[in-house]
């Protein structure tokens, strides 16, 4: 008895994965044998961003098995595990090397928190007001703008895609033709896939 397949090691790449996910990857095991095949361990060295979880330790002739491996990367860059099966096979043990690269999730950054425009009532809109929106990260996300409930204040662009450590300016605009005199306050909120998605702009 023993696995199928041509020597006794496998190797698995991730790729890129961001820290705050978790990526699984199942890979099938099969007796190509004529008896019974038991594993008896399963050792583990590496880094613990990785971990296994075996369907059955033993299987009859011909009888396969799934094995789900799972990536939750801990730091950044470059991580490699290894899981040895020991076994009552021929080709024991057999050695399966995985290796992923931790990439650091989006994550939002403004330049400011607030903003003040001042208008003359009945008067021409106050001038435009910007804001620099920043991906601390290495994942792409996509952001919107949205003003609560306040239909005076707006942000373009209204939506777009950031790219990994790079920025945009978001423009602020005020609409003066449906308020009173007086002092009014609202929010921007912008909302994405970052991991600390959401940021209030206070006007």
């Amino acid at each position: 008895s023993g696995f199928s397949g041509d020597g006794t090691t496998v190797f698995q790449s991730f790729g890129t994965v961001p820290t705050n996910e978790v990526k699984p990857l199942t890979l099938t095991l099969t007796n190509g044998g004529s008896a019974s095949l038991v594993i008896s361990s399963l050792a583990t060295s590496g880094v613990s961003s990785f971990s296994m979880n075996l369907g059955t330790w033993t299987l009859a002739p011909g009888a396969a098995t799934n094995c789900t491996i799972t990536y939750r990367p801990q730091t950044l860059g470059a991580e490699q595990a290894t899981f040895s099966f020991a076994h009552n096979g021929t080709n024991t043990p057999l050695t399966l090397t995985a290796d992923g690269y931790g990439l650091r999730p989006g994550e939002m950054a403004v330049d400011r928190v607030s903003l003040q425009y001042e208008a003359v009532y009945g008067g021409v809109n106050p001038a435009v007001q910007t804001i620099v929106l920043t991906n601390k990260g290495d994942v792409p996300y996509t952001y919107t703008n949205s003003s609560l409930g306040t239909p005076w204040l707006s942000f373009a662009p209204g939506t777009n895609t950031l790219a990994g450590h790079a920025s945009v300016s978001l423009t602020g605009a005020v609409s003066v033709a449906s308020l009173g005199g007086g002092a009014h306050a609202a929010t921007n909120r912008i909302t994405s896939g970052a991991s600390n998605s959401y940021i209030d702009i206070l006007v």
